[in-house]
């Protein structure tokens, strides 16, 4: 990639910076390519930089370079740079060559890493939040990305490698009510000035606004409309103007997955949350399958109907149903790890639609979750994971049934946890199936009202964990002499083989039975 002179000094080791004279603009366009030493019999290119001593340099006769790194001559130097045209920097005498262009070849080589980082990234196709980590590494800064809104930004994602202190008061509001307000649109400001991409940079450099730390702001264009805004704040390192063209051309170099990911226009994402939405209706009202009609807008999300999917609906209260932001806070969750993910509104829930690695659903994404819960006063119910898109419809009212049975003691509920009781209960609807139940299980479970016992349940818990007494006393939180008197008691009560595989399983079954039936 090309730098500017200004990238150039700002990113040399500052011990010495004292000594060096900088001749020309710092904050042109970005046109140096390389660093090379200087014959003054060769030619010139003009996106090179050459190194050279005061002698050397003062020795060629015509076709100047356009950038020189020069060693010595001080003031005849600048004078020589001046009359000559010449932009670059003047280093003191004595300094050393080979130092100087080490030096500044690896200002040009961090800058190529981190851009084959940045496009390796993108080829991947990788979260959006490692794009903007990425993204940051060029400025030592938090990159933000914000979708803009009537009254100012809404936050879509962040990067997290560079995060500002506490007391940034951009950051503080920005963690406080997830989005921003800035004092002046930085497109209408945009607007003042010729529009001559060659001439004049897009993105805009705030040096204070609103008392926050200075930043760029640079915006991502549809035809006439803003889709996205890209902000960019200095952690490490404090934002200076020598940074415009830089912005630019990083905006440009993501400009297609940001537009992609975030463009409503190009409805890829918009079709896929209204066609998902009429496969929930008509599954709903009429029992009919939609999911042909939803083959096509997959296939544009490079989604396959038969990857791993799983489904988390979340529940708010009235005054948050269909409200954009809240459905775009519960997405970007799992956004900042996977792009695998879509959100929509479906009656008064968000429906959250995970797909492959990001159905394993972290520790983190759960914190998040619960985390985002508590602000808005919700809670949500996590799906089993399945691999037939066209079971959406009934994984949909399978995981709605925990918000439907109110058990709100919880900010995240799990249909896996009331799985064994809702397929009893199921069963039970048809025929009585306590009648299937194992004889010596219901024994022990009458002899347990009697007498004010639990064994039935130490039972349970002990075939659970493949009769392991170290396991079932972990789990129940008592010694592991108490769980060998209890199963003594339970052998006294009712004779049962609990080596025999096939009654072993019998028995377990009968044990969930009775639990969930007489619960």
């Amino acid at each position: 990639m090309k730098l500017n002179l200004g990238l150039l000094i700002d990113s040399l080791p500052i011990d010495s910076a004292d000594q060096r004279i900088v001749v020309g603009e710092t904050d042109a366009a970005m046109s140096l390519s390389c660093v090379a030493p200087l014959f003054a019999e060769n030619p010139f290119d003009d996106d090179t930089l050459y190194a050279t001593s005061w002698e050397t340099l003062n020795s060629v006769k015509s076709e100047f370079p356009r950038f020189v790194a020069c060693i010595g001559g001080d003031g005849r130097a600048l004078e020589f740079y001046e009359r000559h045209n010449i932009s670059g920097i003047i280093y003191p005498d004595g300094a050393d060559m080979l130092t100087v262009l080490h030096e500044l070849q690896q200002v040009f080589r961090k800058f190529e890493a981190f851009e084959n980082e940045l496009l390796n990234a993108m080829l991947s196709d990788a979260s959006t939040r490692r794009i903007l980590n990425c993204c940051a590494k060029y400025f030592e800064g938090c990159v933000m990305l914000f979708n803009a809104y009537s009254s100012g930004f809404l936050l879509l994602e962040h990067s997290d490698n560079f995060i500002p202190p506490e007391q940034n008061d951009f950051w503080k509001e920005l963690q406080t009510h997830n989005r921003i307000t800035l004092e002046k649109n930085p497109r209408e400001k945009a607007k003042k000035l010729p529009m001559n991409p060659n001439k004049y940079p897009k993105a805009t450099f705030h040096e204070s606004v609103n008392n926050y730390e200075p930043h760029f702001v640079t915006s991502f264009d549809y035809g006439n409309l803003r889709f996205a805004s890209l902000i960019i704040m200095g952690v490490n390192r404090k934002l200076t103007s020598n940074q415009h063209w830089l912005v630019d051309y990083i905006a440009d170099l993501i400009s297609p997955v940001i537009t992609r990911r975030y463009n409503s226009s190009l409805n890829v994402r918009n079709n896929a949350r209204k066609e998902l939405n009429t496969v929930l209706q008509l599954a709903r009202k009429s029992g009919r399958n939609a999911f042909s009609a939803t083959r096509d807008v997959l296939a544009q999300l490079r989604w396959n109907p038969d990857d791993d999917y799983r489904m988390i609906l979340v529940s708010l209260p009235p005054e948050c149903h269909n409200v954009s932001h809240y459905l775009y806070n519960y997405e970007r969750i799992f956004a900042t790890t996977y792009f695998d993910c879509i959100a929509l509104n479906f009656e008064d829930l968000i429906v959250i639609l995970l797909r492959r690695e990001a159905c394993k659903i972290s520790d983190g994404h759960l914190e998040m979750i619960e985390h985002q819960l508590e602000l808005d006063n919700g809670f949500c119910s996590i799906g089993n994971v399945f691999c037939d898109f066209s079971q959406l419809p009934g994984h949909f009212e399978l995981t709605v049934l925990p918000i439907k049975q109110g058990q709100t003691e919880k900010r995240i509920l799990y249909y896996r946890d009331i799985m064994p009781s809702h397929i009893i209960n199921i069963l039970d609807s048809v025929f009585p199936i306590n009648t299937v139940c194992n004889s010596s299980v219901i024994r022990l479970h009458n002899s347990d009202i009697a007498n004010g016992t639990d064994f039935l349940s130490t039972l349970e818990v002990y075939l659970m964990n493949n009769n392991s007494l170290i396991k079932t006393a972990n789990k129940l939180f008592i010694h592991k002499n108490t769980i060998t008197y209890r199963l003594k008691c339970i052998e006294k009560i009712a004779k049962m083989d609990l080596e025999d595989p096939d009654e072993r399983l019998g028995i377990l079954l009968s044990c969930i039975i009775v639990r969930n039936l007489f619960k």
